[in-house]
């Protein structure tokens, strides 16, 4: 019984796909987040969020602005290490980029 082999666990208990749906169920508008979209990281911040937590969007400097995203999507960019939060910064750092962003020119 002593040479019994042992898995390493997570000491908090919780699965890979817990986790993502914690870090799914936490955002909320205003957040900002690294992304992996279009072949490069990009910080985006969460502009719109279904009310069923199916869908978001996201705003950032990358192409044309805004990218809407599914659950589904998210999860995969998730579990690929492809989506992660950011520390926030500042809040004046916020304000100006949220501002900025705001008072860009709509493509037409």
């Amino acid at each position: 019984m002593g040479a019994l082999p042992t898995v390493p666990m997570p000491m908090d208990g919780s699965t890979d796909a817990q986790r993502t749906a914690r870090w799914l169920q936490a955002l909320k508008p205003g957040v900002r987040c690294k992304l992996f979209l279009q072949g490069s990281w990009t910080t985006a911040r969460l502009t719109w969020r279904s009310d069923n937590g199916q869908f978001f969007m996201f705003a950032s400097n990358l192409g044309s602005g805004s990218h809407t995203m599914t659950q589904r999507a998210l999860e995969r960019l998730r579990a690929e290490g492809l989506a992660t939060e950011v520390a926030d910064g500042s809040l004046l750092e916020r304000a100006m980029q949220g501002w900025l962003h705001d008072s860009r020119p709509m493509p037409l």
